[in-house]
């Protein structure tokens, strides 16, 4: 007998529009790649599936303002990670959270994901825009109505509040732990069920979230990279939750004989970073097992007061090294945080027998040992942060 959830019928027509948006999905993503290069599709279609778990998990698990969770949605930064919940402008949320572990934090509401929708972003809370007791915890309201203490105001059409936690010791700093309610709905419950309907939006949401996500970042880097390979933008502030970060973007394109050296004045900023990703997906490589960044308390400052990155297929014993591994080219992102203005760089593309000519005398010699004790170091600290 048929019911108001649209027949038994309805499920299976549902799964079938969902495994056909993900075909023209994966189609629209995969078209900017090279199409005769295996390994380029195999990132992309990668990065798309890693899209759509991020998209299902929000969509099915935290999508609601009324019973709002954090939900971990890791973008590119390697010093920082993302969490998201929703909201609504029509209500109040209490956030709780506990930040002794962290170095800082970022708190901002905006009105959509931009890569669906133009987006407007308000707030931008760190740890001195908090009052945060001595053990490192404190108590946010968010609403559209003024309040006492601790207080981010809610626009009307607010969608969620991000939340960026930042990292810059590995031996030191651990995610934060965040709580969000709804005021008045404390102790309340969902509906128990589904409706058939309700499953649907969910999932064509996750795959426009994922598709648009992937497309929106390939555009992207023909307006903010250089066309030109081996070559970087100066930094500059961009839009978003964080306005005190400057952004660096550049391309790489190197033989396996070469090296790029990324050279520029120690940073007057809190903290900072510079890291490599995918080229056309905008995505981190492995991150976890090999060193594709390198945030600014672990990096070496040569005597001269400069820092030198080097950019290598192989690894060329040198402290400054980012590992390109199988990728002859790539993107990169310099972040400076926290500043009032981002240092200019210098780029040059060396042969690798020749690095150590380019390089100060003094730049100390990086054995196979120590290399591999400070890929263990990174892990262990990315590990407990979920990546």
């Amino acid at each position: 007998m048929a019911t108001s959830t649209g027949g038994a019928d309805a499920p299976v027509a549902i799964w079938r529009e969902f495994c056909a948006g993900l075909l023209a999905a994966g189609d629209a993503s995969l078209a900017v790649a090279d199409a005769q290069d295996p390994l380029e599709l195999t990132d992309g279609l990668a990065q798309l599936s890693l899209l759509l778990e991020t998209a299902l998990r929000w969509y099915l698990r935290g999508s609601d303002p009324d019973f709002p969770r954090f939900i971990e949605i890791n973008d590119t930064p390697e010093v920082a990670d993302n969490l998201f919940a929703a909201v609504r402008g029509d209500a109040t949320y209490r956030l709780t959270g506990d930040i002794s572990s962290l170095f800082d934090l970022n708190i901002s509401v905006h009105t959509a994901w931009g890569w669906l929708a133009p987006s407007k972003v308000s707030g931008d809370l760190g740890r001195d825009d908090l009052q945060v007791d001595a053990d490192g915890r404190f108590e946010l309201i968010l609403s559209a109505k003024e309040h006492a203490g601790n207080w981010l105001p809610l626009p009307a059409d607010a969608h969620f509040v991000q939340i960026r936690e930042y990292h810059a010791d590995w031996g030191q700093h651990r995610p934060g732990a965040f709580n969000i309610e709804r005021v008045g709905a404390e102790g309340e419950a969902p509906s128990a069920r589904m409706e058939p309907g309700e499953l649907a939006g969910k999932l064509r949401s996750a795959v426009a979230w994922a598709q648009n996500y992937a497309t929106f970042h390939q555009q992207v880097q023909t307006r903010i990279f250089p066309a030109e390979q081996n070559s970087m933008r100066p930094p500059a502030p961009q839009t978003g939750g964080n306005s005190h970060i400057w952004y660096g973007f550049g391309r790489f394109s190197l033989q396996p004989d070469e090296a790029l050296v990324l050279e520029f004045e120690e940073p007057e900023a809190r903290l900072w970073s510079v890291q490599w990703l995918l080229s056309p997906w905008y995505e981190n490589p492995d991150i976890l097992n090999r060193i594709t960044g390198i945030p600014g308390r672990e990096a070496h400052v040569d005597a001269d007061g400069r820092v030198r990155i080097v950019f290598a297929e192989r690894d060329p014993g040198v402290p400054n090294w980012l590992d390109v591994s199988g990728y002859p080219q790539g993107l990169f992102v310099t972040r400076w945080i926290w500043c009032e203005q981002g240092p200019p760089t210098r780029l040059s593309v060396v042969p690798s027998a020749d690095l150590r000519s380019h390089l100060p005398p003094a730049t100390p010699t990086i054995t196979p040992q120590q290399r591999a004790a400070q890929r263990a170091r990174r892990r262990a600290h990315l590990v407990h942060r979920r990546r």
